[in-house]
């Protein structure tokens, strides 16, 4: 049973590997990577346990090790590009690769120095090698292997939630939804790998606890296949911004003062929307009157354009409607309005819904229909955020306007 597992498994993550590479995204293409980093662990562990093509067995010791290396790096440089706006792959972040290419080498290094009679033992059960320095030394490295991967399992895992976790925040400051974009899949994939990575600990501590290579195959390929899956779903989340920063004449009918964003204020731009208030506020960038005139443009989008109404309205596009940076529009919805980016449209959103269930000539819509023509994906994204807003859920706010 195992073998079809595993197959399975090798099979997933090589098609995989092909679809995401066949995308042509950055973000898609690290995982791509990530696929046919796993596809050739799979391979290669399923050759010394299972297939035992003696040929290839040489490879599973000098590449197992530095592979696994490399999934908690990649999925790391995933969730950087995936989770933040400006992100771009510089040569600092090979630094993050260092460690598997280094026991690459220093195995290789090793291995070659065996003589071929040696090599098999590699092979063997640990007390068929006795005192044999070379191999000990082999094992020792492998063990280090080990500590190395525990050691990124930890600082990794750490890493990616409080970028997910600044990610939930960044997104109620530049999007109007978070269907799709909340990335809780990743939230999950950190959670379960913690728990599963635990559980190998645990079984490497105890050895007499068995887990059949069933068990362990089924757990390899179901994860091979939801990160497959939802990595397939997930679009990007962050779009360049179409139009450049603001010149604050702009803003007023006065002649031009020839006054833009300084480049080292622009540098110094973050995706977290309270520092760019701070930002903003220190260089004092706008005045009482631009304020007031930007929140009265604004106004004039959400009431007589009704741009809420769009399903997937961000910041971003709000801001090439107004000709203006985006970090402006942040910062008045902030400052004069005194909510976020999604509770503002979202506000506006509920608002209409109650104005259309309250109106008879709306009678023959279902509350999905309504939904949708608010702005709402579906029912489903539709009901939790209304009871937000008003304490209840649709339905209980029109029976009760029937009362």
């Amino acid at each position: 049973m195992e073998k079809y597992i595993i197959i399975i498994a090798i099979v997933h993550s090589y098609l995989f590997a092909i679809m995401f590479f066949s995308k042509w995204k950055k973000s898609s293409s690290i995982l791509g990577f990530y696929m046919l980093n796993f596809f050739i662990q799979s391979f290669l562990f399923a050759n010394f346990h299972i297939f035992r093509i003696e040929q290839l067995n040489p490879l599973f010791y000098l590449l197992i090790s530095s592979l696994s290396l490399l999934d908690f790096p990649l999925m790391f440089m995933y969730v950087k590009k995936i989770s933040e706006e400006r992100f771009k792959f510089r040569a600092i972040h090979l630094l993050h690769f260092l460690p598997a290419i280094l026991m690459l080498f220093v195995q290789f290094g090793m291995f070659i120095g065996l003589e071929s009679s040696d090599r098999t033992l590699l092979f063997q059960p640990k007390e068929n090698i006795g005192n044999h320095e070379q191999l000990q030394n082999f094992m020792q490295v492998y063990s280090i292997s080990i500590l190395v991967l525990f050691i990124q399992v930890i600082s990794y895992s750490i890493s990616m939630l409080r970028k997910l976790f600044r990610h939930r925040r960044n997104i109620v400051a530049n999007y109007s939804y978070k269907e799709k974009i909340s990335l809780n899949w990743l939230f999950a994939f950190v959670i379960l790998y913690l728990c599963y990575f635990a559980f190998e600990i645990f079984i490497y501590l105890f050895p007499v606890l068995l887990v059949s290579e069933t068990t362990y195959f089924s757990i390899v390929s179901l994860h091979i296949f939801v990160v497959g899956i939802w990595g397939l779903r997930q679009k990007d989340i962050y779009l360049t911004p179409k139009v450049k920063p603001l010149i604050i004449s702009q803003l007023q009918n006065n002649p031009p003062i020839e006054q833009v964003i300084p480049e080292s204020v622009e540098k110094k731009l973050s995706n977290d929307n309270k520092k760019n208030i701070e930002i903003i506020k220190k260089h004092e960038l706008l005045s009482d009157s631009q304020k007031k005139e930007l929140a009265e443009r604004i106004a004039v989008l959400m009431e007589q354009e009704k741009v809420y109404l769009r399903a997937e309205l961000s910041l971003d596009e709000m801001a090439e409607m107004l000709f203006i940076h985006k970090n402006y529009v942040s910062y008045v919805i902030n400052d004069v309005f005194n909510v976020n980016f999604y509770n503002y449209i979202n506000n506006y959103r509920i608002q209409e819904a109650k104005r259309m269930l309250a109106d008879p000539q709306y009678n023959n819509l279902s509350i999905e229909g309504i939904a949708k023509s608010c702005g709402y994906k579906s029912r489903n994204v539709f009901y939790p955020v209304f009871k937000k807003f008003e304490g209840i859920t649709p339905m209980e706010f029109k029976k009760k306007l029937q009362e």
